[in-house]
């Protein structure tokens, strides 16, 4: 016999409200394997099926990236409306905010509003083919302030690649990286120019191990700093990247 506890109907209720006010965004307990899901927030939510409800919203399913299993872990079923009407994609994963409960009590969430529709970017409008997407450590630094004297204002991991050698090849641009996309990392754009402003931040792709003091690292300055939600990856901080200064001998060009 399984073990458990008896709640009455008004109990059972009340816990049901403390925990949705409790919550405030999906999360995983690192190192557990499980996770938590809390629905209030931007979340990502895939869709799961082209059939549409009588309300026209789509079936889905909230989902996060787990770094330390480096798998998407679903949580909860969910519909999914367009913020525009637009068609959505089974399979692809999109930024979504809760807009509150359907009447047979089933959350729904609305696509993010970015340039007109729902946040899904096409990977090859965002990543090189050409090139494999390299796992590897990072530290920014704040442009304007010398990184030899002020600790990283940003450190993890991210993914980045050689970037330009097809028919999208930006002048001054000569790497990306994608960092995980709450990460307070600052580009000077120059409006009209593909090359970094003086205030632009660096980065330092693997980091650099500030211990008080830098004294060799391979930097990027950072041409241009946007987030988006690239399918099949997730959302991310994208850098274009401008290679400045590198520590021979290098393996990460």
């Amino acid at each position: 016999m399984s073990k458990g506890i008896v709640l009455s109907e008004n109990s059972a209720a009340h816990l049901k409200e403390v925990v949705r006010d409790f919550n405030r965004g999906p999360s995983l307990l690192e190192g557990y394997g499980e996770g938590i899901f809390v629905s209030s927030g931007m979340q990502t939510c895939r869709v799961t099926s082209t059939t549409l409800d009588s309300n026209n919203n789509y079936p889905a399913v909230v989902t996060q990236w787990s770094q330390p299993t480096s798998a998407w872990v679903d949580f909860v079923a969910v519909k999914l409306k367009p913020a525009n009407g637009e068609s959505l994609t089974s399979g692809t994963r999109y930024d979504a905010y809760l807009a509150g409960e359907n009447t047979t009590g089933e959350l729904v969430y609305l696509t993010h509003v970015q340039g007109g529709g729902g946040v899904a970017v096409d990977p090859s409008d965002m990543v090189d083919s050409n090139f494999p997407l390299i796992t590897q450590t990072f530290e920014v630094y704040r442009g304007g302030l010398d990184p030899s004297l002020y600790p990283p204002s940003a450190t993890g991991s991210c993914l980045y690649q050689a970037f330009g050698m097809d028919n999208r090849t930006l002048n001054g641009g000569t790497h990306i990286a994608l960092l995980p996309p709450t990460t307070d990392v600052r580009d000077d754009y120059p409006g009209g120019s593909y090359s970094y402003g003086p205030n632009a931040d660096r980065v330092y792709i693997p980091a650099a191990g500030w211990n008080g003091t830098i004294s060799t690292g391979t930097q990027w300055r950072v041409i241009l700093a946007r987030r988006c939600n690239i399918t099949g990856i997730g959302d991310k901080k994208h850098l274009l990247l401008a290679r400045v200064n590198v520590a021979w001998p290098c393996n990460v060009l």
